[in-house]
Order: structure tokens, then sequence, then C-alpha cells
């Protein structure tokens, strides 16, 4: 708890208008083994995934929480649920993700920058550049510069196009790493793992 009210510190320091999204949501510790989390309403987040993080990765966790309810991706969430047949929630977390994070790396720049003219920058770059450790993004988090700029729809489609290339026809064997449904660090996607986003109720 002392991990999570440092970082709520920081961010009211820091990040006022977000942080006051942090504050205004019902704060839900649990012994589950997963990370942070958010329907919109309450701040899930897992004891063990806080003691065993750096105060910095706990900090940047926090505030992408803030922006997923600042940006209404649980509202949205539920939205598409009703509304596409087809709606995929692990792409949709995937394609959330992305965005946040884009948002807060860019944010935690030095210097100002157009975000397209920064889609051709290494992950390396961005942390090179980072103002303060919190802005800098998970290496196991979602994280791809050539979303950057774009909006959640773009981003949705973009994974949904790839995810569905990645599939192997009818009497062909998957591909590696298709039984877990899961990124790399290297390939830019991550493994969906920071942040959750459950559908607002």
């Amino acid at each position: 708890q002392a991990k999570v009210d440092t970082s709520k510190k920081w961010l009211i320091r820091a990040e006022m208008f977000f942080a006051t999204m942090i504050m205004s949501l019902i704060n839900k510790p649990s012994d589950d083994d997963g990370t942070m989390a958010t329907d919109g309403k309450s701040h899930f987040w897992s004891l063990d995934f806080v003691i065993n993080c750096s105060q910095s990765m706990v900090t940047f966790v926090v505030l992408h929480e803030c922006l997923h309810v600042a940006l209404k991706h649980c509202v949205i969430m539920a939205a598409w649920a009703k509304s596409k047949p087809s709606f995929d929630a692990n792409i949709f977390n995937q394609a959330a993700d992305h965005l946040v994070n884009g948002l807060i790396v860019v944010m935690g720049l030095k210097d100002a920058y157009d975000p397209i003219k920064l889609r051709w920058w290494s992950r390396e770059a961005f942390t090179q550049h980072a103002r303060r450790p919190e802005y800098i993004c998970p290496e196991d988090a979602c994280f791809d510069p050539k979303f950057l700029g774009m909006d959640l729809l773009t981003i949705y489609n973009i994974l949904m196009k790839e995810k569905a290339a990645q599939e192997p026809e009818e009497g062909e064997g998957e591909p590696d790493g298709a039984q877990d449904g899961q990124g790399t660090a290297q390939d830019g996607q991550g493994d969906g793992q920071w942040g959750e986003i459950k559908p607002m109720t």
C-alpha cells in the first residue's frame, strides 16, 4: 500500500490532472497474480506485483491506469463488446495499452516532439530521452512507436489484421507462439499483462 500511495503522491505533484482520476477510484488490493487493472470505478492491484516492482515502475503502471480512465476505455470496451460481433477483448486491451503507453512515454520526453515523427524511434531511444524513470515503459509492456499519433480504433483494426495474418489456414499447424497468444518485447507487442481493462458495468 505504501508504494501505491507514494506513486499517487508523485502524480499529484507531477501530473495533477491524471492524479484526480486515480484518486476517484475505489482502491482494491488483491492477492492474485496479476498486475493492475481498472473497470473505470475501481483500481485493482496485485500485492505481489507491487512488492516486486521498483517504485518508478509502480508509478508508471498507476499512471497507465489513470489514462485508461481518462480516455474512457472501460466504457468503450463495453460498447464495442455489444456492437462488434467479432470483438476481441484481448486485442482491445493490447490496442488500449499501446495507445496509453505511447502517450506516457511521449509525455515523459525531455523535449517536445511531434508524435508522428517519433514512429521511427527505437524503444531504447525513448528510454534514453526520458526525463524521469517514471515515464519509462516496462520492457514487456505493449508499446510500439509505429502506433504513435493513432487513435484506439485504428490501432485495434491493425492488431486484428495482424492477428488474422498470423492465424494458420485450415489444415496447417499453428505458427510458433500461437498457442499462448502473446507477443514479445522484441516485436513491440508485449504480452498485454500491464494494466488490464475491465468493461464498465
